[in-house]
């Protein structure tokens, strides 16, 4: 480890504050961020060390640094030489890498004219740094942006709206909350400005009627305690993503891929999967219940497609509005225009795939809301899962067939996609692609997103609902053995294996493509869907109660309820909180827990208030809209199972 510290940090900032302060008003980009690859020099030690550290599996590329450079602090370091000696000798033409990341110019205020105009003197300044510390190594600088005094961010016709949406939300809450207490109790009440009431969509949140005992609502109260759950795990692993956008002091500290707590979290993408086993299992379950009075025709399938999206929508349009106005006026500092002007330009130029859910194909390298993908998945996956439940009741002698098609189809389709591009077995999360979220890793464009490549755990969520239906209409009682029970408490042990068996594709590079690599990949894809049938049912049939009565537990209910906000507003949280960093922050365990618990914390207060305002009385009156009476609202929408829609 000693020889490690010798490498060149992976961050250099002059101080910020200090620069901004004092450099003099001619300076026109006073401070640059800038991406410096490292010319190859076999004559130097330094060099030698860089190229064994460059696994870049389990390690940082160490020949890319990352400086804050203050203009007037290199022009100080630079007045001893004349312009020609700085031109050859601290200036490399002809050096490029192309694998190197570098955000569009575009993205940011100013940033081609940044990029060109502050060339020469980014690059002049950083060989000199490097060379005199370094063994004379020297490289090629890219601007990604530099930042202004003056600068300033103008109002225009977004932040109009955004400001025209939020007094018109804050005059209907009042104008709600008030009639919903003075009204006259003799006259009936109006749906929409009740919608609107601050108390009611409070005791909504709170006070729900319980489901009727016995019942298969009652048997999957839990759902609502793995929802609040899995998003304190989503939550976990973007604070732990974000954590390395920001210039860290210990990068070794990222580098353990050698501990099982870290191989863990670099395959713990797979968490969200659970989302999509609920949202698949609720879905089939909803169809039966319809189904059960009228059969579900091309006009239903459109109204329920309709349904779904008019439910989503009113959220995720507020939280593009808040990202691409407020945002970018909440903090400050060398890195924020990394962090909040990128949310800003995503959103304003390509909050149209976001609108019509289909982010997850397109735009994938320039996301607004990145994690928002997933609403994408999960909406493509119902309209696929419901044309299935279709085929099954209008095709009822061959209901084992269209699922065995639809599963074979869950195992073929990832194989074929990783044998085809040469992918490893698993989605690599990789030191250097965390830096940038991973929007540039071609795995997680191609292997994680698609929907195509998530039928397996939707898939067997609704089977999962097929087989609690028929459970229940046959009366079919499921004994409890020795073996069962020790199969449902094998569940999470072998959940554990399925993400540390990925340290395998971190310690080796097999040679690709591999048709076996390419069957553990369709496996895997598939085995956190699989063993999700095993603990819902376990859990159903009682494999254990003292876990059943933990997670039915009534606080479970209202933090089950309002995770879509939190789902939604939680990066948001993460952006404000984090992006203020001046310098290099040193890493430990307690320092990242202690993020990921404050950040769980604001993103529930954030997520409370967005629903209590905005996500509950749009789904009011999207109800009093279809014109869903009570009984028929319990049979087709019921609030105690349906995902994001309590």
């Amino acid at each position: 480890m000693t020889e490690y510290y010798q490498l060149p940090p992976l961050y250099v900032y002059h101080d910020f504050d200090k620069c901004m302060a004092l450099s003099p008003p001619s300076d026109d980009a006073k401070y640059c961020i800038v991406e410096t690859v490292i010319q190859p020099n076999l004559s130097s030690s330094v060099w030698n060390l860089i190229v064994k550290y460059n696994d870049t599996k389990r390690h940082f590329r160490h020949d890319k640094i990352q400086h804050g450079l203050c203009r007037d602090t290199c022009t100080k370091l630079l007045e001893q030489y004349a312009r020609w000696y700085q031109e050859d000798n601290l200036y490399l033409n002809d050096f490029r890498d192309g694998s190197a990341h570098i955000i569009d110019a575009d993205t940011f205020n100013n940033g081609l004219h940044d990029r060109f105009d502050n060339d020469r003197w980014v690059n002049y300044c950083t060989n000199e740094m490097l060379r005199q510390k370094y063994d004379g190594l020297k490289g090629r600088s890219s601007v990604v942006y530099c930042i202004r005094d003056d600068e300033k961010w103008k109002i225009d016709i977004w932040d109009y709206l955004f400001y025209s949406i939020l007094i018109l939300i804050t005059i209907l809450t009042i104008f709600g909350s008030f009639y919903d207490i003075y009204r006259s109790r003799d006259h009936p009440e109006s749906q929409f400005l009740v919608a609107f009431s601050i108390g009611r969509n409070i005791r909504r949140l709170v006070k729900s009627e319980p489901p009727i005992r016995g019942s298969l609502e009652d048997d999957l109260q839990f759902l609502y305690a793995i929802r609040f759950l899995t998003m304190f795990c989503v939550v976990g692993g973007h604070v732990l993503l974000f954590n390395e956008i920001f210039p860290i002091s210990n990068s070794e500290y990222i580098e353990k891929y050698h501990e099982i707590l870290t191989m863990m979290l670099a395959n713990g993408f797979k968490v969200i999967e659970t989302y999509l086993i609920i949202s698949g299992l609720l879905m089939s379950l909803n169809y039966f219940k319809f189904i059960k009075d009228s059969p579900f025709g091309l006009k239903h399938f459109l109204q329920a497609i309709v349904y779904r999206y008019l439910r989503l929508i009113p959220m995720v349009i507020f939280i593009i509005f808040l990202n691409a106005t407020v945002l970018i006026h909440l903090q400050n500092g060398p890195l924020w225009k990394m962090i909040g002007e990128t949310e800003r330009s995503f959103c304003r130029n390509n909050w149209w795939s976001n609108v019509l859910f289909i982010n997850n194909y397109i735009h994938v390298q320039d996301p607004c809301i990145q994690q928002s993908w997933f609403l994408a998945t999960d909406f493509q996956l119902t309209i696929f899962g419901m044309f299935l439940m279709i085929l099954t009741t209008k095709y009822q002698k061959y209901v084992k067939q269209i699922f065995g098609v639809a599963i074979f189809a869950s195992f073929v389709i990832p194989a074929v996609v990783v044998y085809r591009n040469g992918f490893e077995g698993i989605m690599m999360v990789t030191p250097e692609e965390m830096k940038y979220v991973m929007i540039y890793d071609k795995t997680y464009q191609k292997f994680y997103l698609p929907s195509h490549m998530n039928i397996g755990p939707y898939l067997y969520g609704m089977i999962t609902g097929v087989l609690l239906h028929n459970i229940r209409l046959f009366k079919v009682k499921i004994t409890q053995s020795r073996l069962l029970t020790g199969i449902w408490y094998l569940v999470v042990p072998i959940a554990v294996g399925t993400l540390l068996s990925g340290f395998i594709f971190y310690e080796n590079n097999f040679e690709k493509p591999s048709l076996w690599i390419a069957i553990y990949a369709s496996v895997s894809k598939n085995s956190w869907g699989l063993l999700g049938i095993i603990f819902i049912l376990g859990l159903v049939s009682g494999a254990s109660k003292l876990v059943k009565n933990f997670l039915d537990h009534p606080v479970f209910k209202p933090l089950g309820k309002i995770t879509f906000s939190v789902f939604l507003c939680h990066t948001f949280i993460i952006r404000v909180t984090l992006g203020d960093i001046r310098a290099g922050r040193h890493l430990s365990d307690m320092h990242l827990l202690g993020n990921v618990c404050s950040t769980f914390f604001l993103s529930y207060l954030l997520g409370f208030l967005l629903h209590v305002l905005i996500e509950a009385p749009f789904l009011v009156i999207l109800k009093s809209f279809f014109k869903v009476e009570k009984k028929s609202e319990q049979k087709l929408k019921n609030p105690s199972i349906e995902l994001f829609n309590s």
